[in-house]
């Protein structure tokens, strides 16, 4: 039987950090193939080999990355497999804690609360994915408004689409078709509705007006 090499750990805690720095480049470089690739063959250094070598200080940080790349993906059944896979301290870390928070708003569809938390992310390294998710999650919301209403005001547009200024809802208005005049958001009825509607946003009229409801509270408040 062959004796493990003494200096297996600190080989293999190499190989992990190795790992670890080329997922936060691909990340930064929004190279799905490499940080899919590099993602599957970190993820048995976190789990099969955890009692093999020391824990890493960046696991909380790098397996949130790859849950917001399951959500950005829509493979939720690999999202809730690799949480199943954590410790309790690594589960409950900052990052992993506020990846879970947005899978389960995005479950309720409370969009509002994605859109709002999701612009906080507890690590820098996570805005490239989380500005992926969250203009995925503005489109759903866009559409739904198309569905739900004529015209909005520009600041209630702008509130529920969680933008911060006229300039960011114009460029949303115009890559969409939305025309702005008199101080509202005119969104374009026919077809495009129709389409809307029948994805399932006819109904979503009740949880958009509901949405800007807590928006316009939440600005309140603040």
């Amino acid at each position: 039987m062959l004796e493990p090499s003494p200096t297996a750990p600190q080989e293999l805690s190499l190989a992990r950090e190795g790992l670890e720095a080329a997922v936060l480049l691909d990340v930064e470089l929004g190279d799905d193939a490499a940080l899919d690739r590099h993602g599957a063959q970190l993820k048995p250094y976190y789990v099969d080999a955890r009692s093999l070598v020391p824990p890493s200080p960046r696991e909380g940080l790098l397996r949130a990355l790859l849950l917001l790349r399951s959500l950005v993906a829509g493979r939720l059944a690999e999202f809730h497999a690799d949480v199943a896979s954590m410790p309790p301290t690594v589960a409950s870390s900052p990052p992993v804690a506020h990846a879970a928070a947005l899978e389960a708003w995005l479950a309720e569809g409370a969009y509002n609360k994605v859109l709002a938390e999701g612009r906080r992310p507890p690590d820098a390294a996570a805005a490239p994915l989380l500005g992926r998710l969250l203009a995925t999650v503005r489109g759903e919301v866009a559409t739904c408004c198309e569905a739900a209403y004529e015209s909005l005001t520009m600041a209630d547009a702008a509130s529920l689409l969680r933008l911060d200024n006229e300039a960011a809802l114009a460029d949303v208005a115009s890559a969409r078709g939305w025309r702005l005049a008199g101080g509202r958001v005119h969104f374009p009825r026919g077809a495009a509705a129709a389409t809307a509607a029948g994805a399932g946003c006819a109904p979503g009229a009740e949880l958009v007006a509901q949405a800007l409801t807590v928006a316009r509270e939440l600005e309140r408040i603040v």
